[in-house]
């Protein structure tokens, strides 16, 4: 989920390496599916032939069906080579596109019941035209989404700060201008930042009465060219 153009964040936290941490993290799940995904005789198992999918797949001359395989059957992506499977993984290509829909639907619809879904990166093809009854929007060059989110994506800085209700106005001030300094050491132009997303949480049971304050501040990067400029 994108609110005001930054990734909604996790209240539980996040696991790393199977440590669970406290640290805000964008909130993302994983479904153990991708375009390399072997498809096995009998059921679902998360292996993938990686990046070696247009070696091993049967849509590129390979020998190992994958769930690109099942896409490319169904019509949902056309490859430069047209491909002639035949019936002999008919149904398993039919399994595979089931459960991978229904785990979309499952993860997707019910999260996003006011959002539109937006299929972007390599993995774009594989999503249907529609999940549940919401259309599924899939921009031009969203196989290379990641790279274009590399080369626009702010650089933020953030400052996290627990302070009596009563100094709040300063407190916001001092988290600022913490945020806009770490927003900058970053990498972000200074002439750029602004404050993104202040957020306030009152905490109960303490003896005076307090609030967690949390500022976000983002800018675009900063340039080799500006810094030349800036040095004259």
């Amino acid at each position: 989920m994108l609110v005001d153009g930054f990734a909604w964040e996790s209240a539980a936290g996040s696991v790393i390496g199977d440590v669970q941490t406290n640290f805000p993290m964008p909130d993302v799940t994983a479904l153990p599916f991708g375009g390399g995904t072997i498809l096995h005789p009998h059921g679902h198992c998360p292996d993938s032939v990686g990046c070696r999918i247009r070696d091993l797949a049967l849509s590129f001359g390979g020998e190992v069906p994958a769930l690109t395989d099942a896409v490319v059957a169904e019509g949902r992506w056309t490859t430069p080579v047209p491909c002639r499977f035949g019936d002999v993984h008919r149904d398993r290509f039919s399994d595979a596109l089931g459960r991978f829909d229904e785990s979309l639907a499952g993860y997707s619809v019910g999260r996003t019941a006011a959002a539109p879904i937006i299929a972007v990166g390599g993995a774009a093809e594989l999503v249907p035209a529609r999940i549940g009854n919401k259309t599924v929007l899939r921009p031009d060059h969203a196989s290379v989404a990641n790279a274009a989110g590399a080369a626009i994506a702010l650089v933020s800085g953030q400052a996290e700060l627990v302070t009596p209700t009563a100094q709040r106005r300063e407190a916001i001030e001092q988290a600022t201008e913490a945020a806009i300094v770490q927003a900058i050491a970053a990498g972000a132009d200074a002439a750029e930042v602004r404050i993104v997303q202040i957020s306030e949480v009152q905490l109960n049971y303490v003896a005076v009465p307090s609030t967690r304050l949390r500022v976000k501040a983002a800018g675009i990067l900063r340039t080799r060219a500006r810094d030349r400029i800036g040095t004259h």
